[in-house]
């Protein structure tokens, strides 16, 4: 105890007391220390505050943890506290333990091609789009793969695409992409080996594989036009040989003739039967000649 008078402090101990005094005595709860340690590792640990009474709420957070290292535990008077979290103070000194572990090894992750089926809609245009040819169509992205999670993967760089095809030849196959706009564009370098297909791209969604040999069907009033117009085959799919005939010219009704692509050599005199008997007229003066030329030779 000390005792004042006047501002001056007497200690009881060295001090005689010779006349009466007021004693004045202050209570302060015992305050406890509270101390830090990290094993396994090495960490920052900051409590507050560091010296607390009994009953009082003393906060904990653990910073600056060595790289490859995590939080294993916090305990204090071996009761586990969180991490930024609190923990009561007992009536006793207190020393807050942090255990360091290892951080589990993080998988590389896996970058996977996802070939599915196209929507029937978008299908059926991209048919319209090729009409008359054998194809296959297929929605084609990546996606990444960590552990049990997916997420779809936006490549910044080409990637190697694998398509095993169904049915269609690929004797002579061509490889499109579909653009968002609705256009095709043709994949230049693709390696075929039987029905695998592979090629580099970074641009996915819709792919269109389709086989080229098949002969494409004419639009609606569109004639195909043959390989070799001036002697067309019989069969137009067989094309021409010296033993295959050809079809005869067919005959022309004189109704049907487009009159404004003929151009009249005879005088307009009504009859139509005019040419005609001039050139059988010009054929018996020619045979008539011949015979006259004949007779003169037998005659010598």
């Amino acid at each position: 105890f000390t005792a004042e008078e006047g501002g001056a402090k007497w200690n009881f101990d060295t001090g005689k007391v010779e006349k009466d005094m007021i004693l004045h005595a202050h209570w302060e709860k015992v305050k406890y220390q509270v101390k830090t340690n990290v094993t396994g590792g090495t960490a920052t640990v900051k409590v507050s505050p560091e010296q607390a009474s009994k009953d009082e709420k003393v906060k904990v957070e653990v910073t600056g943890i060595e790289e490859g290292k995590q939080i294993k535990s916090i305990t204090a008077d071996g009761k586990p506290v969180e991490n930024g979290g609190s923990f009561t103070m007992p009536g006793k000194e207190v020393t807050v333990e942090v255990v360091l572990e290892d951080k589990p090894a993080v998988p590389e992750p896996e970058i996977k091609q996802v070939t599915g089926e196209l929507e029937e809609n978008l299908l059926k245009q991209i048919k319209e789009h090729f009409k008359g040819l054998d194809l296959e169509a297929y929605d084609i992205h990546f996606v990444k793969v960590i552990g049990s999670d997916e997420t779809v993967y936006v490549p910044d760089k080409d990637m190697l695409v694998k398509v095993v095809l169904k049915s269609i030849k690929t004797d002579n196959l061509e490889v499109y992409h579909m653009t968002a706009d609705g256009k095709f564009e043709k994949v230049e370098k693709v390696n075929v080996e039987g029905k695998t297909v592979t090629f580099m791209a970074k641009d996915f969604s819709p792919y269109v594989f389709v086989a080229k040999e098949n002969p494409v069907n004419p639009e609606p009033g569109e004639p195909v036009q043959p390989d070799n117009p001036d002697n067309p085959p019989v069969n137009p799919d067989v094309p021409n040989k010296p033993d295959v005939p050809n079809k005869p010219e067919p005959t022309v009704k004189p109704e049907t003739t487009a009159k404004a692509n003929v151009t009249k050599k005879t005088p307009a005199t009504g009859d139509s039967n005019m040419p005609y008997e001039f050139a059988m007229l010009a054929l018996a003066m020619s045979g008539l000649a011949v015979y006259v030329n004949k007779r003169r030779k037998t005659d010598k």
